[in-house]
Protein backbone atom coordinates (compact mmCIF):
# COMPACT_ATOMS: atom_id res chain seq x y z
CA UNK A 1 0.00 0.00 0.00
CA UNK A 2 1.08 3.74 -1.05
CA UNK A 3 2.00 6.01 1.77
CA UNK A 4 0.61 8.64 -0.49
CA UNK A 5 -3.09 6.72 -0.80
CA UNK A 6 -3.52 5.08 2.11
CA UNK A 7 -6.74 5.74 3.81
CA UNK A 8 -6.30 7.90 7.05
CA UNK A 9 -9.21 8.66 9.28
CA UNK A 10 -9.03 11.62 10.71
CA UNK A 11 -10.84 10.30 14.35
CA UNK A 12 -13.57 7.94 14.45
CA UNK A 13 -15.60 10.59 15.98
CA UNK A 14 -17.03 10.62 19.85
CA UNK A 15 -21.08 11.16 18.75
CA UNK A 16 -23.27 9.83 20.34
CA UNK A 17 -20.75 8.76 23.03
CA UNK A 18 -21.43 8.18 26.91
CA UNK A 19 -19.65 10.65 28.55
CA UNK A 20 -17.89 8.25 31.07
CA UNK A 21 -16.22 7.00 27.76
CA UNK A 22 -15.19 10.08 25.99
CA UNK A 23 -11.63 9.87 27.54
CA UNK A 24 -10.97 6.36 26.18
CA UNK A 25 -12.41 7.54 23.14
CA UNK A 26 -10.14 11.01 23.01
CA UNK A 27 -6.72 8.26 23.54
CA UNK A 28 -8.27 6.65 20.02
CA UNK A 29 -8.89 9.84 18.16
CA UNK A 30 -5.43 11.29 19.07
CA UNK A 31 -3.39 8.38 17.78
CA UNK A 32 -5.63 8.85 14.40
CA UNK A 33 -4.75 12.24 13.85
CA UNK A 34 -0.98 11.80 14.83
CA UNK A 35 -0.94 9.75 11.48
CA UNK A 36 -0.81 12.41 8.86
CA UNK A 37 2.36 13.29 11.16
CA UNK A 38 3.83 10.20 10.81
CA UNK A 39 2.89 10.01 7.01
CA UNK A 40 4.42 13.17 6.10
CA UNK A 41 7.81 11.74 7.58
CA UNK A 42 8.33 8.71 5.91
CA UNK A 43 7.50 10.32 2.62
CA UNK A 44 9.74 12.83 3.34
CA UNK A 45 12.35 10.30 3.90
CA UNK A 46 12.04 8.37 0.89
CA UNK A 47 11.72 11.69 -1.05
CA UNK A 48 15.43 12.95 0.37
CA UNK A 49 16.70 9.74 -1.88
CA UNK A 50 18.35 7.42 0.90
CA UNK A 51 20.44 5.49 -0.69
CA UNK A 52 22.55 5.22 -4.27
CA UNK A 53 23.67 2.09 -5.70
CA UNK A 54 26.85 0.56 -7.29
CA UNK A 55 28.07 -2.13 -9.47
CA UNK A 56 30.08 -4.92 -8.39
CA UNK A 57 32.07 -6.97 -10.65
CA UNK A 58 34.24 -8.50 -8.28
CA UNK A 59 32.78 -10.09 -5.93
CA UNK A 60 30.57 -12.60 -8.44
CA UNK A 61 32.77 -14.00 -11.52
CA UNK A 62 30.63 -13.49 -14.89
CA UNK A 63 27.89 -11.09 -12.67
CA UNK A 64 27.05 -8.05 -11.90
CA UNK A 65 25.87 -7.23 -8.47
CA UNK A 66 23.54 -4.25 -8.14
CA UNK A 67 24.19 -3.16 -4.29
CA UNK A 68 23.21 -0.58 -1.85
CA UNK A 69 25.38 1.90 -1.06
CA UNK A 70 25.13 5.67 1.04
CA UNK A 71 22.08 4.57 2.78
CA UNK A 72 20.68 6.63 5.30
CA UNK A 73 18.13 5.22 7.83
CA UNK A 74 14.82 6.81 8.51
CA UNK A 75 14.53 9.79 11.10
CA UNK A 76 14.50 8.44 14.80
CA UNK A 77 11.54 10.05 15.39
CA UNK A 78 9.64 8.17 13.12
CA UNK A 79 10.03 5.46 15.45
CA UNK A 80 9.56 7.13 18.49
CA UNK A 81 5.74 9.03 17.56
CA UNK A 82 4.96 5.03 16.04
CA UNK A 83 5.23 4.15 19.56
CA UNK A 84 3.78 6.50 21.38
CA UNK A 85 0.24 6.27 18.74
CA UNK A 86 0.42 2.52 19.50
CA UNK A 87 0.85 3.30 23.07
CA UNK A 88 -2.33 5.59 23.65
CA UNK A 89 -4.35 3.13 21.31
CA UNK A 90 -3.85 0.31 23.83
CA UNK A 91 -4.20 2.64 26.74
CA UNK A 92 -7.56 3.33 25.50
CA UNK A 93 -8.63 0.14 26.40
CA UNK A 94 -7.05 0.84 29.94
CA UNK A 95 -9.18 3.75 30.22
CA UNK A 96 -12.18 1.94 29.12
CA UNK A 97 -11.80 -0.70 31.82
CA UNK A 98 -11.40 2.02 34.99
CA UNK A 99 -14.80 3.74 33.57
CA UNK A 100 -16.47 0.50 33.66
CA UNK A 101 -15.16 -0.25 36.99
CA UNK A 102 -16.38 3.41 38.05
CA UNK A 103 -19.55 3.00 36.56
CA UNK A 104 -20.03 -0.63 39.27
CA UNK A 105 -19.20 1.31 41.92
CA UNK A 106 -15.20 1.55 41.88
CA UNK A 107 -14.45 5.20 40.51
CA UNK A 108 -11.03 4.92 42.14
CA UNK A 109 -9.71 1.96 41.21
CA UNK A 110 -6.23 2.13 40.38
CA UNK A 111 -5.79 -2.06 39.91
CA UNK A 112 -7.97 -1.94 37.39
CA UNK A 113 -6.69 -2.73 33.42
CA UNK A 114 -8.28 -4.24 30.35
CA UNK A 115 -6.43 -7.40 30.75
CA UNK A 116 -4.65 -9.48 28.06
CA UNK A 117 -4.67 -13.13 28.76
CA UNK A 118 -1.76 -15.52 27.97
CA UNK A 119 -4.93 -18.76 27.18
CA UNK A 120 -8.50 -18.08 27.49
CA UNK A 121 -8.40 -20.55 30.47
CA UNK A 122 -6.94 -17.91 32.42
CA UNK A 123 -10.22 -16.15 33.12
CA UNK A 124 -11.08 -19.46 34.81
CA UNK A 125 -8.60 -19.37 37.15
CA UNK A 126 -9.52 -17.02 39.87
CA UNK A 127 -5.91 -16.81 41.19
CA UNK A 128 -4.57 -15.18 37.71
CA UNK A 129 -3.63 -11.51 37.45
CA UNK A 130 -6.70 -10.90 34.52
CA UNK A 131 -9.18 -11.55 36.43
CA UNK A 132 -7.96 -9.41 39.61
CA UNK A 133 -7.88 -7.10 36.40
CA UNK A 134 -11.32 -7.29 36.16
CA UNK A 135 -12.75 -8.14 38.98
CA UNK A 136 -14.22 -4.71 39.86
CA UNK A 137 -16.25 -4.95 36.58
CA UNK A 138 -19.85 -6.22 36.20
CA UNK A 139 -20.24 -9.25 35.66
CA UNK A 140 -22.03 -8.18 32.26
CA UNK A 141 -18.86 -6.08 31.54
CA UNK A 142 -16.70 -8.85 32.47
CA UNK A 143 -18.49 -11.42 30.58
CA UNK A 144 -18.55 -9.06 27.52
CA UNK A 145 -14.13 -8.36 27.51
CA UNK A 146 -13.97 -12.20 27.86
CA UNK A 147 -16.54 -13.46 25.26
CA UNK A 148 -16.86 -10.45 23.18
CA UNK A 149 -13.42 -9.14 23.07
CA UNK A 150 -11.49 -12.31 23.56
CA UNK A 151 -7.77 -10.81 24.45
CA UNK A 152 -5.77 -14.09 24.43
CA UNK A 153 -3.52 -15.72 21.59
CA UNK A 154 -6.10 -17.34 18.86
CA UNK A 155 -9.31 -14.96 20.17
CA UNK A 156 -8.35 -11.85 18.99
CA UNK A 157 -5.13 -12.01 17.19
CA UNK A 158 -5.21 -8.26 15.95
CA UNK A 159 -5.86 -6.82 19.84
CA UNK A 160 -2.73 -9.12 21.02
CA UNK A 161 -0.80 -7.39 18.74
CA UNK A 162 -1.26 -4.05 19.86
CA UNK A 163 -0.49 -5.03 23.27
CA UNK A 164 2.20 -6.80 22.24
CA UNK A 165 4.05 -4.25 20.67
CA UNK A 166 2.97 -2.15 23.18
CA UNK A 167 5.09 -3.72 25.18
CA UNK A 168 8.18 -4.17 22.75
CA UNK A 169 8.48 -0.36 21.83
CA UNK A 170 10.01 -0.03 25.67
CA UNK A 171 12.71 -2.35 24.84
CA UNK A 172 13.89 -1.94 21.30
CA UNK A 173 12.50 -0.09 17.98
CA UNK A 174 9.49 -1.45 16.66
CA UNK A 175 9.83 -0.28 12.75
CA UNK A 176 12.72 -1.03 10.13
CA UNK A 177 13.14 -0.03 6.61
CA UNK A 178 12.10 -3.10 4.29
CA UNK A 179 12.91 -3.59 0.25
CA UNK A 180 10.21 -5.86 -1.02
CA UNK A 181 10.76 -7.78 -4.13
CA UNK A 182 7.73 -6.13 -6.38
CA UNK A 183 9.41 -2.97 -5.40
CA UNK A 184 12.14 -3.00 -7.27
CA UNK A 185 12.91 -1.99 -11.17
CA UNK A 186 15.26 -2.25 -13.64
CA UNK A 187 15.89 0.39 -16.07
CA UNK A 188 16.75 -1.93 -18.77
CA UNK A 189 14.75 -5.08 -20.67
CA UNK A 190 16.99 -7.33 -19.89
CA UNK A 191 17.26 -10.36 -17.69
CA UNK A 192 17.98 -9.73 -14.00
CA UNK A 193 17.67 -11.77 -10.83
CA UNK A 194 16.36 -10.05 -7.72
CA UNK A 195 17.45 -11.33 -4.13
CA UNK A 196 14.09 -11.45 -2.54
CA UNK A 197 12.73 -9.23 0.27
CA UNK A 198 15.78 -7.40 2.39
CA UNK A 199 16.89 -5.12 5.05
CA UNK A 200 17.58 -1.55 3.97
CA UNK A 201 21.18 -1.52 4.77
CA UNK A 202 24.57 -0.43 2.95
CA UNK A 203 25.86 -3.64 0.51
CA UNK A 204 22.64 -5.16 0.87
CA UNK A 205 22.32 -7.42 -2.71
CA UNK A 206 19.21 -6.26 -4.57
CA UNK A 207 19.71 -7.97 -8.23
CA UNK A 208 22.78 -8.99 -10.31
CA UNK A 209 23.00 -9.45 -13.85
CA UNK A 210 25.35 -11.66 -16.34
CA UNK A 211 28.47 -9.16 -17.16
CA UNK A 212 27.21 -9.22 -21.02
CA UNK A 213 24.35 -6.74 -20.00
CA UNK A 214 25.04 -3.18 -20.33
CA UNK A 215 24.92 -1.51 -17.19
CA UNK A 216 21.55 -0.12 -15.64
CA UNK A 217 19.45 1.60 -13.09
CA UNK A 218 17.86 -0.33 -10.22
CA UNK A 219 15.99 1.32 -8.09
CA UNK A 220 14.13 0.14 -5.05
CA UNK A 221 10.67 0.86 -3.35
CA UNK A 222 11.26 1.55 0.58
CA UNK A 223 8.64 0.64 3.15
CA UNK A 224 8.95 0.73 6.91
CA UNK A 225 7.42 -1.47 8.45
CA UNK A 226 7.48 -3.48 11.58
CA UNK A 227 10.20 -5.99 12.55
CA UNK A 228 8.53 -8.15 14.13
CA UNK A 229 8.55 -12.23 13.41
CA UNK A 230 5.02 -12.62 14.08
CA UNK A 231 1.93 -11.74 12.07
CA UNK A 232 3.08 -8.14 11.91
CA UNK A 233 5.93 -8.47 9.90
CA UNK A 234 6.73 -6.38 7.16
CA UNK A 235 3.16 -4.73 7.76
CA UNK A 236 3.38 -0.99 6.76
CA UNK A 237 2.55 1.55 9.39
CA UNK A 238 -0.02 3.75 8.59
CA UNK A 239 -2.24 0.76 7.62
CA UNK A 240 -1.54 -0.88 10.56
CA UNK A 241 -1.82 1.29 13.19
CA UNK A 242 -5.32 2.57 11.69
CA UNK A 243 -6.59 -1.04 11.91
CA UNK A 244 -5.69 -0.76 15.72
CA UNK A 245 -7.15 2.16 15.85
CA UNK A 246 -10.23 0.71 14.41
CA UNK A 247 -10.31 -2.16 16.68
CA UNK A 248 -9.56 -0.21 19.87
CA UNK A 249 -12.75 2.00 18.41
CA UNK A 250 -15.03 -1.06 17.99
CA UNK A 251 -13.82 -2.39 21.42
CA UNK A 252 -14.94 1.01 23.62
CA UNK A 253 -18.53 1.27 21.68
CA UNK A 254 -19.43 -2.27 23.01
CA UNK A 255 -19.77 -0.44 26.02
CA UNK A 256 -21.52 3.16 24.75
Amino acid sequence: MSYDTVPVPYGFGAYGMRGDLLDAQSAVDWAVAQLPVLIKRIIKWKRDEPYTTRIDTDSEPGKKVYRLTNVKTFDPLINAEAGVIIHSIRSSLDILACALAARNGFPESRSTHFPMAKAASDFSNPQSHVVEQIKRLSDVDKSTIIKDCRPYPGGDDLLCALHALDLTRKHRRLLDALIFTRGVSFSLAAPITYSGDLRFQDEAIVGWTDDSVPDGKITVGLHVAFDESGPLHGHEVPGTITAFARKAFDIVRLFN
